[in-house]
């Protein structure tokens, strides 16, 4: 027991970051897949593993090319489909382990520093030190910019990537304290982790140049002699990356920019104004503040708008400070050298969206590891050692405190899509995505009058829109209004070509004109595209109209072997099993309707169907058909 003594109060501290996780994130289990999400995870067919398809049949690099990030939502699709529960617990799993990372990461730092010369206030004591790791960890887990990473659950890319990465500086600097195989051993996993945080997302890139920084600040000196010994090394790892990122890309990385509304020149104008943006959402993150889409007036050049000039001017006034600083104040010196580390994949040339929160998740870990130590050396300063250190408590309760009530306030207008964009759509009015997005969750929402008017208005604005054309047609079909809906549809392919539910909403029309054959070869065009749960649901119900009932209900065990929790295909397959009488296949599958759509207006209709199939004879009673759903 006298040994466990030591890890007590480290044990407690690693549990409270974990509670106070799981109290902000808990809600969010049942949140529903976003955005994003689905080309990613719910419409992305590389990731799923049954049937057929094996583990050596997945496409890890596609549609983005981060393996390691796939490779884990292909695990959460073979552990449960796509119950968003499970995905979801391991985003928050992830966050709180990145949490418990950062304190260990502060920890390490405060003790190296204690040992360095010349440096101010870092006289702390085993205990003090806990203290400030454990507030670094708090103030991470419960920061409001890191909703996006967690609750979004794409972003995992971004919380895995980050999770390695910090995994890896720990493991790196843990090193220092051994020798001889242990301290390879470190090293390599270190070198490891670096790898698979690359793997999860490009962010990885800067991992060697962090470990290239930590032994430039706080292993060496701070001297021109140690800038001299490392450049060189300094250089041939960054022409290394250039040539591994570029290859990584699939592509020249700047080909996007001939889709994109900005230039190469304004983007790289911009950017610098967005990383204040980042640093005042980082003081004072308030759930009004954030937004899962920014407004951001691009830069056409360095003085226009005039807080362009402005902001490069500042970025290299702080970093000739941090330079100014680099031997007796070298955490204020790591902290600034950091941030614009942290900025230089997603936030410099790349065609890019100029501004996602979920981009300040890596910059974060440096601000909560500095700033508890900040405020504890300033008001023992003040205050004296013991009243300091009281009032730093205090403060950083209060501080976690109203952070956490904000995280959890931001982590809610995740649970519903239409919620979500318009909140986006309040705070980016002139955003295109944020209208778009909006009046499409109305109409996914079934309010098909605000979808009018909201697509109508989105029409106006971005004419270009293909989405906008394709749902306004959805909308007519929706209501019967086959006339209208035709030209929405030839619309949107005429801006975009490859979109498969224009291509299924013309099958649907032909259906109902009487143009079987045809609807059948527009909707198989569609699953050609893309492989999408609605438009093989829709082709199954074409060839029950066809009186194809053994086709359409292979097209439908399909679809729900993929994705069971399909109302609309259970719905269908109903109707399917009656066709080939086949009634207990029908009443289950009307029961797993139920269970996802309670009370659906469709499945009283159903349940008379059923039962005037059992008295006409078509069907069996107790329907104890072979073949069916189980």
């Amino acid at each position: 027991m006298a040994r466990l003594g030591p890890l007590m109060p480290a044990a407690g501290s690693a549990l409270l970051v974990v509670l106070l996780g799981v109290w902000i994130y808990g809600a969010t289990l049942s949140f529903p897949f976003v955005y994003d999400d689905q080309p990613n995870i719910t419409q992305n067919g590389e990731i799923r593993v049954g049937g057929t398809r094996g583990w050596g049949d997945l496409g890890l690099w596609r549609p983005t090319p981060r393996p390691v990030s796939n490779l884990s939502f292909a695990l959460n699709y073979a552990w449960g489909g796509y119950a968003v529960e499970g995905y979801r617990w391991v985003n928050v799993l992830v966050h709180v382990l990145t949490s418990l990372l950062v304190a260990l990461l502060t920890w390490q730092v405060l003790r190296r520093c204690e040992d360095l010369p010349s440096q101010w206030g870092m006289s702390l004591g085993s205990g003090c030190r806990l203290w400030l790791a454990l507030f670094s960890g708090l103030l991470f887990v419960s920061h409001p910019l890191s909703t996006q990473s967690v609750v979004y659950v794409v972003q995992r890319m971004t919380s895995l990537a980050v999770l390695f990465y910090v995994g890896g500086l720990c493991a790196w600097i843990g090193a220092r304290g051994f020798v001889g195989g242990s301290r390879f051993s470190l090293r390599f996993l270190a070198c490891v982790l670096g790898l698979l945080s690359l793997g999860s997302k490009e962010i990885g890139a800067t991992f060697p140049l962090a470990i290239l920084l930590w032994e430039l600040g706080f292993e060496g000196s701070g001297s021109w002699s140690d800038v001299r010994r490392l450049l060189p090394w300094s250089l041939i790892l960054a022409g290394g990356l250039f040539l591994l990122f570029w290859g990584y890309a699939g592509s020249s990385p700047l080909s996007g920019y001939s889709s994109k509304p900005f230039t190469l020149w304004e983007r790289v104008w911009t950017e610098p104004r967005v990383w204040w943006r980042y640093v005042d959402l980082s003081f004072f993150p308030h759930a009004s503040r954030l937004s899962l889409i920014h407004d951001v007036e691009m830069s056409s050049g360095p003085f226009t708008p005039w807080t362009t000039w402005v902001s490069w001017l500042g970025w290299a006034g702080l970093l000739g400070l941090g330079w100014l600083f680099r031997v007796r104040f070298r955490l204020l010196s790591a902290l600034i050298v950091w941030w614009l580390l942290q900025q230089q994949v997603e936030g410099s040339f790349l065609p890019l969206e100029p501004m996602y929160e979920h981009r300040t998740y890596l910059p974060l870990v440096g601000l909560c590891a500095v700033l508890p130590w900040l405020c504890w050396r300033g008001l023992s300063g003040a205050l004296g050692a013991r009243w300091g250190g009281v009032a730093s408590v205090c403060l950083g309760l209060v501080v976690v405190g109203a952070l956490a009530s904000e995280a959890s306030a931001r982590a809610q207008v995740w649970r519903d899509p239409v919620v979500l964009w318009q909140d986006a759509l309040e705070k980016a009015p002139a955003h295109r995505s944020a209208r778009v997005n909006h009046a499409v969750s109305l109409l996914d929402a079934g309010r098909l009058e605000e979808a009018r008017a909201a697509l109508l208005e989105a029409a106006a604005r971005h004419p270009d829109a293909y989405v906008v054309h394709r749902s306004l047609g959805a909308l007519d079909v929706s209501l019967g209004n086959f006339a209208a809906a035709e030209p929405r549809f030839r619309r949107a392919l005429g801006l975009e070509a490859l979109d498969a539910l224009s291509w299924a909403g013309l099958g649907a029309i032909a259906m109902e004109a009487g143009r079987g054959e045809e609807a059948l070869a527009l909707h198989r065009h569609a699953l050609a595209i893309q492989r999408d749960a609605r438009v093989q649901t829709n082709l199954a119900q074409v060839l029950m109209q066809l009186g194809r009932a053994e086709e359409a209900a292979m097209e439908l065990r399909d679809v729900l072997s993929i994705d069971p929790s399909q109302p609309i295909a259970w719905r269908a397959l109903v109707v399917a099993a009656l066709e080939r009488g086949h009634g207990g296949e029908a009443k289950r599958a009307l029961a797993r309707a139920d269970a996802l759509q309670p009370g659906h207006p469709r499945h009283v209709a159903l349940r008379a169907l059923i039962v005037q199939a059992e008295r006409s004879g078509r069907i069996a009673p107790r329907g104890r058909e072979r073949g069916s759903v189980q």
